[in-house]
């Protein structure tokens, strides 16, 4: 018989923050690099829109994580297809957290999306070998967060029921 997930994981203020700056941190080298397909100019600032988007949409990711997880990751293949070469990035940091404040029969539905996205993005670029590299880091990224959440649940549960005592079998 499964158990019911009750944790309930939340993103507080300061993470948010966190993950917004680092999302543009990330982001601001390719401000330097020429996008594919598009005039230097327009690449820019298509790229801005997209990295708003993208670091924006952090910030709302405990609060609506799924349509931000799915807005997010729209935003990353429209970057990846400016800038082919640099990969899913941020991207990547959501799918974990995504996994991470849902439970995993919630969350796995993600890789799908991740895995339309980077054949879609695969097609277009004509980069099959890093597609497959792409799905194995979401899928490394998705398990991470899954395994972070069950470590939460776990802290969580030894503080309600409290330290363990050593007995005549456990040292």
């Amino acid at each position: 018989m499964a158990v019911p997930d009750q944790v309930e994981a939340w993103l507080p203020p300061r993470r948010r923050s966190l993950l917004v700056a680092c999302s543009l941190a990330v982001l601001c080298p390719l401000f330097f690099l020429t996008p594919r397909g598009l005039s230097p100019d327009a690449g820019r600032w298509s790229l801005a829109v997209l990295a708003v988007v993208q670091a924006g949409g952090m910030w709302w990711m405990g609060s609506r994580p799924a349509v931000v997880t799915t807005v997010v990751l729209c935003a990353g293949a429209g970057i990846q297809l400016l800038y082919p070469t640099i990969g899913p990035g941020v991207a990547l940091v959501v799918v974990s957290t995504f996994a991470w404040l849902r439970p995993a029969r919630a969350s796995v539905w993600i890789l799908a999306v991740v895995i339309a996205l980077s054949g879609a993005i695969a097609l277009i670029t004509g980069r099959w070998s890093d597609a497959l590299l792409w799905l194995v880091a979401a899928l490394l990224a998705w398990t991470w967060g899954a395994l972070g959440r069950a470590r939460s649940a776990r802290r969580r549960a030894e503080a309600v029921r409290g330290p363990r005592r050593a007995g005549p079998h456990r040292p």
